[in-house]
């Protein structure tokens, strides 16, 4: 055996001795905290849900109205109450409220995610191993969506827990039958608890995914006795228990909650393209190679595995998780990459263990011309991420960021080269444990090096800092054409979101003392306002690119004389 082999067969055998040890959990704490804490304060509030959640959950805690869910005087009737709760718990608690920091509002998305690496271990260990389940879970952190979704003040990490506890528990439940055995009730009451928490954070998603699930098993199996284990007479009402109170409470408050979720959220959605968010079937196997990455590097060669093994019970399960409830989503007309995030738990099993107890035929396929083909797909995908801080450094004329661009590129390349090799000798589980521990700096050098020093295009933080520098720190603010909802949490609730003549109207009422004007819309105000006697006089200037429109945009600051 060479060095190198040995090297890549003694890293994988220090980790499956942690995986069967006691400190697995702790490690998997700490490699999540090294995977998705840096950057959680340093990257700027962006656009568009995760600034609307963040605001939201801050005007709950501002008012202390923990039914109603609001952007400024707008309902919010989207999603339930329960990511909002946690967000402005975590900033009541941090005692961030007024502070216009996003990262209190970030903390639960991260507590999210973490659990969601450490459920994983812990579930699926007694039924796929402890090797396979660490680096399943290793897997599932270190994928680009994962660790994306944990830095954001949204819900999907959150939704990502949850769909980990209620799946992985009706895996076992599944497979536990399946060998003749009582699973007992501990499962069942995990999955219910499970699906209770799923609800009151984004409905009806987990609850989708299990009856997918379980369908695909009942096609697959003909046979449905194993239900029977999940305790559905109490199982169902204990659910309804945990979710039910906020949904009569919102419901006898009578915001419309209910008909403005179900109607305005999710039927177009599920029927048509909602928010200017399509994409043809296909998009989700599309992006796969780089939402999942760097774990992608195995991913077709695992599926066919997988596929091959079909018939143990123990992969039929995770196929049923997965297969079904992707067509689904493929199907849907509205498409955005986090759809599928519940699904990646099953994903990153089915990869482990291939890995893990089917190193050579991974080695087979890899060595015929599919595999040589997927792997150049993923060196593609690789060499793209690794130009990207590059790229976008040069762009946008981010100087400050070159430097840990340069870094970003030469991780990246360490992950590839380190991955390739091994993946080639045959040491399948070695390269993914070498991918996943260069993701650890792969991401930090992303969210907390590069992307928030690309100051072109965070206007709305650059907005906030030339108010304050002009003396309106706590001053409330009109904007004309900028009406981003960062632009609201930067500045607080109080902000006014208007047009040009809008804007020169609150400066004259005394509304605003200050207004924030984007440059078409300029000539209009100083005409409006010079009708209204103010003569405005222009303090600052803020100039980048509306990363959510595309287009480059000057943002003057005005105050009347």
């Amino acid at each position: 055996m060479s060095t190198r082999s040995a090297a890549s067969t003694s890293t994988f055998d220090a980790c499956a001795r942690i995986a069967r040890g006691r400190w697995a959990i702790w490690a998997l704490l700490a490699l999540s905290l090294l995977m998705f804490v840096p950057g959680i304060a340093s990257l700027p509030v962006t656009d568009r849900d995760e600034a609307r959640y963040a605001q939201a959950s801050r005007q709950m805690a501002e008012s202390g109205d923990y039914v109603h869910i609001r952007f400024q005087d707008e309902p919010r009737n989207k999603k339930p109450a329960g990511a909002y709760w946690l967000q402005a718990t975590a900033a009541r608690i941090t005692d961030q409220v007024g502070s216009g920091a996003i990262w209190p509002y970030r903390l639960p998305s991260l507590l999210g995610a973490t659990l969601a690496v450490i459920l994983l271990f812990a579930c699926a260990r007694p039924a796929y191993g402890p090797s396979a389940a660490f680096l399943a879970a290793g897997l599932l952190g270190a994928s680009v969506l994962a660790a994306s979704e944990a830095r954001l003040a949204k819900t999907d990490a959150l939704l990502l827990a949850t769909a980990v506890a209620a799946q992985v528990s009706l895996v076992r439940i599944y497979l536990t039958r399946a060998r003749n055995e009582a699973p007992g009730t501990g499962l069942a009451l995990a999955f219910w608890i499970a699906q209770g928490f799923a609800i009151l954070i984004k409905g009806p998603v987990i609850p989708f995914v299990s009856l997918m699930t379980v369908l695909g098993l009942a096609v697959s199996d003909r046979k449905t006795r194993w239900l029977g284990a999940l305790k559905a007479p109490w199982g169902i009402p204990l659910a309804l228990l945990i979710a039910a109170p906020w949904f009569v409470a919102i419901t006898l408050a009578d915001s419309g909650f209910i008909q403005e979720s179900v109607g305005k959220d999710l039927l177009p959605k599920l029927f048509g393209i909602a928010e200017q968010h399509g994409g043809w079937p296909g998009t989700y196997v599309l992006l796969a190679p780089l939402t999942f990455w760097p774990g992608s590097l195995l991913l077709v060669p695992a599926l066919i595995v997988a596929w091959r093994e079909r018939t143990r019970p123990e992969v039929r399960a995770l196929l049923a998780w997965l297969i079904p409830a992707w067509i689904v989503f493929e199907a849907i007309p509205t498409k955005l990459p986090h759809y599928v995030l519940p699904l990646y738990p099953a994903l990153a099993l089915l990869v482990a263990r291939a890995a893990v107890d089917r190193a050579p035929e991974i080695a087979a396929i890899l060595g015929r011309i599919g595999g040589k083909i997927w792997l150049g797909i993923w060196i593609v995908v690789s060499l793209v991420l690794a130009v990207l801080g590059i790229v976008a450094t040069v762009a946008l004329h981010a100087s400050a960021a070159l430097i840990p661009a340069i870094a970003l590129f030469a991780t990246t390349l360490a992950l590839v080269v380190g991955a390739l090799v091994l993946a080639r000798r045959g040491q399948a589980a070695g390269a993914l444990s070498v991918a996943v521990a260069f993701a650890i700096p792969f991401h930090a050098l992303l969210f907390a090096g590069v992307a928030p020093r690309l100051d072109t295009i965070w206007l709305s933080r650059d907005a906030a800092v030339a108010v304050a520098a002009n003396g309106g720190a706590a001053s409330t603010v009109a904007t004309a054409g900028y009406s981003e909802p960062s632009l609201v949490f930067a500045l607080g609730t109080q902000t006014i979101l208007s047009g040009a003549k809008g804007a020169a109207e609150a400066l004259a009422d005394g509304r605003a003392k200050l207004a924030l004007v984007e440059d078409r819309e300029g000539p209009t105000f100083i005409v409006e306002a010079d009708r209204l006697g103010l003569h405005p006089r222009p303090l600052a200037a803020v100039e980048g690119v509306n990363y959510s429109r595309g287009q480059k945009t000057v943002l003057r600051l005005y105050a009347p004389n």
